[in-house]
Formats: C-alpha cells, sequence, structure tokens
C-alpha cells in the first residue's frame, strides 16, 4: 500500500487515462500516513467519491509544496480542513459541488482575501484556463454551462469561449480580442500550461518586467520583447497556445522534458523562430511543421511520434540539424529528402522505418546521419551519399 511507504516525499500518478482507458479509479485515498509527502501528482484519471476530511493531515507545512488532483470525478464538498495548505492544492475539472466556508476565510490565503472563493475554484457558472484566479488578470469568466466548481474550459458551438464580456468586466480581454502584447501572450502560456505547478515560475505573473521571468531572455535593448523561451524540465503540462508563435521576435522555444502536448498551428506566423527543441515530451504529431519559415534546428526526439515521416519536413529549406530518432515512425523516407539543401545533421535512429536505400537522395549538404536501429533491408547503393563532396568530412 502507498501509505505503507512512510518516507515517500514524491508520488506522480498522473494521466493513467491516457495509457488505459479511464485510468486510476475508486475513492481517494487520504494519504494521511505520508508525514514527508512534498508533491503529489494524480490528475488525469477517474477517481471518484467524496474528497476525504482527513486529506494529507500529517503533512508536513513547511515541506508540502503541491498536490493535484485536478480532472477526475471527485464530488462533493472540498473540506474546510486544507485550508492550510488550500493554495498548493489543485481540484479543477472535478464534480465538486460547493466549498466549505471556512476555505474562503479572508485569514486562510492572501489570495483568498483579494479574489475570493474564486482564488480556490471558480463558482459555477464561472470558469478560467487554471479552474481558479491567481491574478487580476485572469478572472472568472462567465460560462452557462460550467457546472461544478473549477471549470477550466468553456467553449460555445462555435469552438469560442463562451465568455459574456459585461459580466466580467476586470478581466483582461486583449488576447480574445487581438490587442496582444509579448506580455499577455507569456501569461496565457503560464496558465495553459499549468504555471503555478512548474518547477520554477521565479517572477512570472508578478509585476516585474517579463524580462526577469524565468525562462525568458529578451532582445536587448528593445523593452519587453522576448527573444527566447527556455524553460525545458520544468514541469509544463497542457498544450501551449498558438499565440507564441505570434512573439514577433521569438528566435529559440526550448521547452524539452516536459509532459506536455504541442501543435505547430500557426507556426507560419514565427518569422524568426530558428530554434526549437521538444524532445522527451508528449507531442504526437508535426502537422503544421512545415509552414515554418525561418526554422534552423528542430529536435523531437523521445516522443510519440509515428506513422509515415511527415514530407512536409521537405519544405524546411533552411533546416541544418534534425532529430527525430526514438519515435515510432514508419517508412518510407519522405520524398524529395534532397530538397532539405541546408541539412548538416540527420538523427533518425531508433524508429521502425522499413525501406530501401536504393533510390533515396539525401541533401550533398549532409556531413551526419545516423539511421541506425530501423528496418532498412536490401543492399547499400552504390549512389548512396554519392554526391556529397569527396572532401567532406562525413560521420555515418
Amino acid at each position: 500500500k502507498i501509505e505503507s511507504l512512510s518516507q515517500l516525499s514524491h508520488l506522480d500518478i498522473s494521466m493513467q487515462s491516457t495509457v488505459g482507458s479511464v485510468g486510476l479509479s475508486g475513492p481517494l485515498i487520504d494519504f494521511s500516513q505520508l508525514s514527508n509527502i512534498r508533491r503529489i501528482d494524480a490528475k488525469g484519471n477517474s477517481i471518484s467519491g467524496t474528497i476525504p476530511p482527513t486529506l494529507l493531515e500529517n503533512a508536513n507545512l513547511d515541506m508540502f509544496e503541491s498536490g493535484d488532483f485536478s480532472s477526475n470525478k471527485l464530488s462533493g464538498t472540498l473540506p474546510g480542513n486544507l485550508a492550510q495548505m488550500i493554495s498548493r492544492l489543485n481540484f479543477a475539472d472535478n464534480l465538486i459541488e460547493s466549498l466549505d466556508n471556512l476555505l474562503c476565510n479572508s485569514h486562510v490565503e492572501d489570495s483568498v482575501k483579494q479574489f475570493g472563493c474564486d482564488a480556490i475554484l471558480c463558482a459555477p457558472g464561472k470558469y478560467n484556463p487554471t479552474g481558479h484566479q491567481t491574478s487580476p488578470k485572469n478572472a472568472c469568466m462567465s460560462c452557462s454551462n460550467a457546472e461544478y466548481y473549477g471549470t477550466s474550459t468553456c467553449l460555445d458551438a462555435t469552438g469560442f469561449p463562451d465568455v459574456d464580456v459585461k459580466d466580467d468586466d476586470d478581466y483582461d480581454y486583449s488576447i480574445i480580442l487581438g490587442n496582444v502584447t509579448d506580455r499577455d501572450i507569456l501569461e496565457s502560456f503560464y496558465y495553459a500550461c499549468d504555471g503555478y505547478h512548474w518547477w520554477n515560475n521565479d517572477n512570472w505573473i508578478s509585476g516585474t518586467t517579463i524580462c526577469d521571468w524565468e525562462g525568458i531572455t529578451c532582445v536587448a535593448g528593445n523593452g519587453e520583447t522576448v527573444e527566447s523561451i527556455n524553460l525545458g524540465s520544468n514541469n509544463l503540462v497542457g498544450t501551449p497556445p498558438a499565440a507564441l508563435f505570434s512573439l514577433p521576435n521569438l528566435s529559440s522555444l526550448s521547452l524539452y522534458s516536459n509532459p506536455m502536448g504541442f501543435s505547430f498551428s500557426g507556426i507560419a506566423n514565427a518569422k524568426l523562430l530558428t530554434h526549437i527543441y521538444l524532445d522527451a515530451t508528449k507531442i504526437d504529431s508535426l502537422t503544421g511543421i512545415g509552414d515554418a519559415p525561418s526554422l534552423v534546428v528542430l529536435n523531437v526526439r523521445f516522443n510519440n511520434l509515428s506513422g509515415p515521416i511527415p514530407n512536409e519536413l521537405t519544405n524546411l529549406k533552411h533546416l541544418r540539424y534534425l532529430a527525430i530518432s526514438n519515435n515510432s515512425f514508419k517508412g518510407p523516407f519522405p520524398l524529395g529528402m534532397a530538397n532539405l539543401e541546408s541539412l548538416e545533421d540527420l538523427s533518425m535512429s531508433n524508429n521502425q522505418i522499413k525501406a530501401s536505400l536504393v533510390g533515396v537522395q539525401f541533401p550533398i549538404s549532409l556531413r551526419s546521419i545516423d539511421i541506425s536501429n530501423n528496418e532498412l533491408s536490401g543492399v547499400i547503393p552504390d549512389s548512396f551519399l554519392l554526391e556529397t563532396p569527396i572532401d567532406a568530412k562525413l560521420s555515418i
């Protein structure tokens, strides 16, 4: 039993529904014996029933950092016994019908004093992307179909946010209405990827310049203009918004080793984006990548990519480094590989590529190629890399 592991400090049983049918089910245990626990992540399952009032009752408040129980089927009332740690707990997207009055006492948390009960969970009839309010700019918005506390998604019949602007005058609608700053885009990114639970979110969603936010580098001498985002290995979840590609001076996006999805929709807007590092995430599609206008480096190793290698990769005329190894791609090789006229380093190892090298033309610019641990067959033809300059240093 988990509760017998008295020295346990970190427990991650999240997102089991993505590898099974419904994920973990049954009642929520109270973890009351885990006095050394620092983090629990149980989001994305089918845990049901009421929340035990003894939940984490023996956790050391000086050590405990976060508990994520979002996106389950927990119901009933959120117990008042959790008041002293409520800001470190996430119960969004459950079936919670009420909050104990003790939780909304302004003496419990500063955020409650500022935003009321919405600081814990958005009330029924409201929503926001995190399920609760953390700043004046992410107030809970009206949502006619939000039945329970903590709703994070509200879409109308057209697929757009079902927002009543008149009822939420304090909310910053600049992102919805199109008057977008770099700060607005970063804030939407923070909320979409559960920034509250990032390992390091120093200065995010604060009054300081965005150039001092963890992982953000700005263009020197150009105010709050984002040049690069480096948040690798930082516990980002969800899917970053397409608005990231509208950061006009973004040149590098590094989000490797995070349990998050990703979409390349809108990448055509990223005119200066040259480097993308998304290795060891949970992306499962490269659809849209061919629209990237300036991409030089693309690293998507160790992911859930499968099926044929997309031909649109050959649209990336400026690409010098392509790493798609350790996925589940299958053959054959994309048509027009030779069109990658700037490609110097190609890594496609450890996939399931079933193909022959006969007739495959790699670009003459190539200096390093790794296609090992696939299901290649037949002979190595005399034409293999024949066009490569004879004096080139080549690694195979």
